[in-house]
């Protein structure tokens, strides 16, 4: 949760490879998702990489594992193309049960400082982006920025 965020694994350039196989030369583009020798898609670290092509992981995606029983009871889990209706509204349901008076001291204050130092770490790094590109004409290239976007 609190490692180096995880990102599907995108190619960050345009890339040629010769399979293995049939000794032809493939062509991946800059964004193409990567699959694994099974042919599924997979994560990786961010590694302070900007987030262009990028989809990061949510936390609330791996609570359970992919291939265990209890995964497909796991309304937080939307990493997969399978979406229910009633799996979303739970989900938004317990994003905002948190924020309504439930009589516990400070849990409303507490959760929206919360919800704000969230949209600030993804909010931060595109000002600094913003502000670099003014004063230069290098692409930013922040580390410790793109990380921060990632855990936003």
């Amino acid at each position: 949760m609190f490692d180096d965020p995880l990102v599907y694994a995108t190619y960050d350039k345009d890339t040629v490879e010769i399979d293995p196989e049939t000794g032809k030369k493939v062509v991946h583009k800059a964004g193409e998702w990567k699959v694994n020798d099974d042919g599924e898609y997979y994560t990786e670290k961010l590694n302070g990489r900007p987030l262009n092509n990028k989809t990061v992981v949510s936390v609330e995606d791996y609570v359970t594992s992919e291939n265990s029983a209890i995964n497909k009871y796991d309304f937080m889990d939307s990493d997969g193309l399978d979406k229910s209706a009633t799996g979303t509204i739970v989900k938004n349901l317990v994003s905002v049960l948190p924020m309504l008076p439930l009589g516990i001291p400070y849990l409303q204050t507490a959760y929206s400082g919360l919800l704000v130092a969230r949209e600030l770490a993804k909010t931060l790094p595109m000002a600094y982006g913003m502000v670099t590109s003014l004063v230069s004409d290098e692409k930013p290239n922040n580390e410790l920025m793109n990380t921060l976007a990632g855990f936003g």
